[in-house]
């Protein structure tokens, strides 16, 4: 049975679902890692480091590339451009390009995007075609770092608990995510760090 995860963006699933990528039948789909072929300027890439859209996603690419460099797990590119990029995006054709690198006996894993400060659409699109692929496979959700606090109790969660070696090892991975790591961190007021740092992930049916 293959544990499925839905990372809208390349550090997601790092971020928070690093347990379970602990297991080498897992697989990573990374939705949003296009960029626009004329290239774009935007803020969040400027605070990031980058303000070509064109290198801050080949940089993006590279950075992933290392992290998956020390996971023993395969993951896939899908190719579609983040929120920031294009607005409107095609859902059926996600959907669809999700579905068919899926298998029935799959265990798939997406964000919950509930959080009361801020849900990112780029979370939101794929929580609603996740609802829609739990028609036909399991699906099951995670609490989306930084944007909720694996610390707060939640209704119906499961909760992993890293040990010390694996939250210092989570950690490590998340921060050669240069581009992100520190900007996220910066603009979620620390949390990002201190969620990673809990050894807390959790999971929602």
């Amino acid at each position: 049975m293959r544990k499925v995860i839905l990372s809208p963006h390349y550090d997601d699933a790092v971020f928070s679902c690093y347990g379970l990528l602990q297991d080498n039948n897992s697989l990573v789909i990374n939705i949003f890692t296009g960029h626009p072929k004329k290239a774009q300027y935007k803020l969040w890439d400027l605070i990031c480091g980058e303000i070509n859209s064109t290198k801050m996603m080949a940089r993006r690419k590279a950075e992933n590339e290392s992290v998956f460099n020390e996971l023993s797990i395969n993951f896939l590119d899908l190719g579609f451009q983040e929120n920031q990029y294009q607005k409107n995006r095609n859902v059926e054709e996600i959907e669809q390009n999700i579905r068919h690198n899926l298998k029935l006996e799959d265990i798939v894993y997406a964000p919950i995007a509930k959080s009361k400060i801020f849900r990112h659409p780029d979370h939101l699109l794929i929580n609603l075609i996740a609802k829609n692929l739990s028609k036909d496979f399991k699906v099951k959700f995670y609490l989306d770092v930084p944007y909720m606090n694996p610390k707060a109790k939640h209704s119906n969660e499961e909760t992993l608990r890293l040990n010390k070696s694996e939250t210092t090892n989570k950690l490590n991975l998340a921060k050669k995510y240069k581009t992100q790591f520190r900007a996220t961190n910066l603009m979620s007021l620390g949390n990002l760090k201190r969620s990673i740092n809990s050894g807390l992930e959790k999971y929602f049916n």
